[in-house]
């Protein structure tokens, strides 16, 4: 019950620092990989530094393996190699080719779109459903 009032929390504020806070409490409360995946996301968003991006999706990346939906871990999947071909373009071409070849039907951001909010509408009726099966 109190994973899902700190996750509905985390989705209606606007600010990521409190973001990322509240996540990391639903996730002391229930453990879901979906939420330690949003976290690394939400820093990867926050920070400035083109490295620390990296770093941060690829961590988020790691989280991947434990999703219980392979349809919306590859739909995150997609979306990160996207981000890191961007982040690699300037850095290193070769690994951004990488990244974006490894991409199923492209980086568009309309598919990128439509694929978070499928993946964040899944993690929230995954919560909901614990919260009622715990009752």
């Amino acid at each position: 019950m109190l994973s899902n009032q700190r996750y509905s929390q985390a989705k209606n504020e606007t600010n990521i620092s409190k973001q990322i806070l509240l996540l990391k409490e639903a996730n002391q409360y229930c453990y879901a990989p979906e939420l330690e995946m949003s976290i690394w996301m939400l820093k990867a968003e926050s920070t400035t530094l083109d490295r620390e991006k990296i770093n941060y999706y690829k961590k988020a990346i790691g989280m991947l393996d434990n999703f219980g939906d392979k349809n919306e871990s590859r739909a995150y999947l997609d979306k990160f190699y996207c981000k890191l071909a961007k982040l690699y373009k300037p850095i290193d071409k070769e690994v951004a080719y990488y990244y974006a070849k490894q991409v199923n039907g492209g980086c568009s951001k309309n598919k990128l779109h439509k694929s978070f909010i499928y993946a964040i509408s899944i993690i929230f009726l995954a919560l909901l459903l614990w919260v009622i099966l715990t009752l």
